[in-house]
């Protein structure tokens, strides 16, 4: 996404009974090897996404400064075209590599699944550049309102391709398991981002385009650098079958990004029409944290966590519940816990490096991360679809949420800005989560466990609320009262969600890591 070059590397947006019981009678619990493999392979995500995210929130008095609140709204624009492009071109044409890469064990197969996946992926995006490039005049002229030159969309055609060289090799990456080269090849785009990020903004005051120019360059060292890595490691083959697999399971998701687009982005539309770019910007800023909540606290253990669904898909029903129900608890507890923080923190923090025409986009913030956090669960719940291979019932589900979301926009958005298109986009993405579930548990049913979720979504509620309705006029006692929050509902959890064997393994996770660095702190 275009705006989130200036917070962290590209990535890729994206029931019956809601509260449920897992039974255990015939269950097998699932060992402490198999939580401390995705633990340790979560950490290491996770450390790569915190490096990002820190060194975004260093570099955030640069971009306010730098930039604009207009100037964010003409990347969010510019974002959105792009993933307009996605849809009528490429979108889900990779959705099915992990599926088919596991579905079978011969090496020739798997290697065609990768080799077929990244040239649909590289070719069908090079037709939406050419798309994006015939189109410019009209872009630039009435969706950006000439601001600058039409040369930022060319940067953000060329950007349409380029970033997505290195989509394939990574989804290789989290399948090996290279934890650690993912978050290296991570490490290394951070680097170069920020690097020249600085030297475009700061020294040649190049604005937006200079964002999107050194998005250009990291684009292109990253994707060569990756590509690379995996031919030589798999050799490249293309497969017709490979191919129409991968298109019969993505076109759906194709057809539904279209819904995902219009709740994830229509919103924008209606703030620039009722606000101006400024609210745009405003509301793009925002979302950074919800991006800091997917990023640093979701996307680390769901890179872990879905390997590991796949290759326990085949084991009996009892079995594979008892894991995923476990998995499930783990993820809301890490998703929950950084929300949480984020929630207590976001203010004080833009008050400290922003300008306070920024400090506003903070009340919005809890509600953003709420919709990101159902965002996850439609994505753990999804699971059952993908794995029947029925991936229309995706496209049911995003549509109903699409007609409940563009009714909201209409009715929220022109009477609370900001407030509206968040509420909006919350409650669409719960009309989705429904019909997921629904759908999933009819095609692939798994007994997830509700009840936990739902009692930690209730601490972390009270916490945000008290923190929103108490907060002081100064700054260091608003970080007080957020601190305080924060150890309450961590006690809370602690005392009553975690059981035994769930405290034993975070001591001995954490004494082994304090271990490690005193090892390695430790003079010679």
């Amino acid at each position: 996404m275009t705006t989130a070059v200036l917070t962290e590397p590209q990535r890729a947006l994206d029931g019956d009974a809601m509260i449920e019981t897992v039974g255990t009678a015939s269950a097998q619990v699932p060992g402490s090897s198999g939580r401390q493999k995705i633990a340790r392979e979560t950490m290491i995500y996770f450390l790569g996404m915190l490096l990002s995210r820190a060194a975004s929130l260093i570099m955030l008095p640069v971009y306010t400064r730098a930039l604009t609140p207009a100037d964010y709204g003409i990347l969010q624009l510019l974002d959105m075209t792009s993933d307009v492009v996605a849809i009528l071109v490429s979108a889900g044409c990779t959705a099915g590599v992990m599926r088919f890469y596991f579905k079978t064990e011969v090496e020739h197969d798997r290697r065609a699944v990768l080799g077929s996946a990244i040239s649909m992926q590289v070719g069908l995006n090079l037709i939406g550049t050419i798309l994006l490039v015939a189109f410019a005049q009209p872009i630039w002229q009435h969706l950006l309102h000439g601001a600058y030159t039409k040369q930022l969309v060319y940067l953000a055609a060329a950007n349409f391709t380029l970033g997505s060289l290195s989509i394939v090799p990574l989804i290789f990456m989290q399948i090996e398991r290279r934890a650690i080269l993912f978050s290296a090849v991570s490490v290394l785009r951070l680097v170069l981002q920020l690097s020249l990020n600085i030297l475009f903004l700061v020294f040649f005051h190049w604005g937006p385009g200079g964002i999107l120019l050194s998005s250009l360059f990291v684009n292109l060292v990253i994707g060569s650098l990756t590509v690379a890595w995996m031919v030589r490691r798999v050799g490249f083959v293309i497969r017709r079958k490979a191919l129409l697999d991968l298109r019969r399971f993505g076109l759906p998701y194709q057809i539904g990004t279209l819904g995902t687009f219009i709740v994830s982005f229509g919103d924008r539309l209606f703030l620039d029409k009722y606000g101006g770019l400024a609210v745009v910007g405003l509301y793009g800023l925002a979302y950074q944290f919800g991006f800091m909540l997917d990023q640093v606290g979701m996307a680390p253990y769901f890179r872990a966590w879905t390997p590991h669904r796949f290759e326990y898909a085949r084991d009996d029903r009892a079995t594979r519940d008892s894991k995923n129900a476990q998995g499930f608890r783990y993820l809301n507890l890490i998703a929950f816990t950084c929300a949480t923080g984020i929630a207590l923190f976001v203010h004080p923090v833009l008050r400290i490096v922003a300008h306070q025409e920024f400090w506003q986009a903070a009340d919005i913030v809890p509600i953003i991360l709420a919709a990101y956090i159902v965002q996850g669960w439609v994505a753990v719940v999804e699971f059952g679809i993908d794995i029947s291979e029925r991936t229309k019932y995706a496209t049911y589900s995003i549509w109903a949420s699409v007609a409940a979301c563009v009714a909201l926009y209409a009715l929220l958005i022109p009477r609370f800005g900001g407030f509206g298109a968040a509420w909006a986009t919350l409650i669409a993405f719960v009309v989705r989560l429904g019909f997921h579930w629904r759908f999933g548990q009819r095609l692939w049913p798994i007994a997830y466990g509700w009840l936990p979720t739902l009692r930690i979504a209730s601490y972390s509620t009270i916490a945000c609320v008290a923190a929103l309705y108490l907060r002081p006029a100064n700054l260091a006692m608003e970080l007080a009262l957020g601190l305080v929050l924060f150890v309450a509902y961590a006690v809370a959890v602690w005392a009553t969600l975690l059981d035994e064997s769930d405290r034993a393994e975070i001591k001995k996770f954490a004494a082994a890591r304090v271990r490690t660095l005193a090892t390695r702190l430790a003079p010679a």
